[in-house]
């Protein structure tokens, strides 16, 4: 998938996680830090850092630029929106 920001979203951070036998599906998230170009953009200037979510929570910034490598076997995405009270 290629990268993108979810702005639309009500909650900004959400938790992600990744179900089911699959390989792939790691999630880029945009860090100038990082070493590595996202998913589909492989000649692009950007770089990110890849987060495996096999079967593990990862609390995500929806408004950063993210992407998912491809998969290969059955994967199923699961989200959880946050609600920050103020």
């Amino acid at each position: 998938m290629a990268p993108k920001t979810d702005g639309h979203n009500a909650s900004k951070d959400v938790l992600i996680f990744g179900l089911g036998e699959h390989t792939g599906g790691e999630v880029w998230i945009e860090d100038p830090e990082g070493k590595v170009a996202p998913p589909v953009l492989e000649n692009s200037s950007l770089s990110g850092q890849v987060h495996d979510i096999y079967h593990r929570f990862m609390r995500l910034d929806t408004q950063k630029l993210h992407g998912v490598f491809p998969v290969v076997g059955r994967r199923f995405p699961g989200v959880v929106f946050i609600e920050m009270k103020q």
